[in-house]
């Protein structure tokens, strides 16, 4: 099952780098519509990879709610951003990193399950 434990790597370098983004736009950085809204990294992962590999196994349904509970608060957060309210959308980051912290973790906890 090595090429599980790749492909959760993959998952996880996503995420960060996605969280990462979300960071970026929340203090200046460009945005992006299609990047949030088509061209996520990790939904793509899981409409492609994890949904392929994966949509069978009992762990799937609460990863993938975790990555939306994520996306949806990214997204409330850059709206905020957008209409100036920038120092609530700052503020939300603890809330975004909260979630993106259980999310690595059910993440490890899953990979744990996997033999190597």
């Amino acid at each position: 099952m090595e090429l599980a434990r790749l492909d959760f790597q993959q998952l996880r370098v996503k995420h960060i780098a996605h969280k990462s983004k979300v960071r970026a736009v929340l203090y200046g950085g460009g945005y992006s519509e299609r990047y949030f809204q088509e061209d996520n990294p990790v939904s793509q992962w899981f409409s492609t990879v994890g949904s392929v590999k994966y949509s069978r196994e009992a762990w799937f349904p609460q990863l993938y709610r975790l990555h939306r509970d994520f996306s949806v608060l990214a997204e409330e957060l850059i709206k905020m951003y957008g209409s100036d309210l920038i120092e609530q959308a700052h503020e939300g980051l603890g809330e975004l990193s909260a979630v993106s912290e259980i999310f690595l973790h059910t993440l490890s906890t899953i990979e744990r399950q996997y033999p190597s």
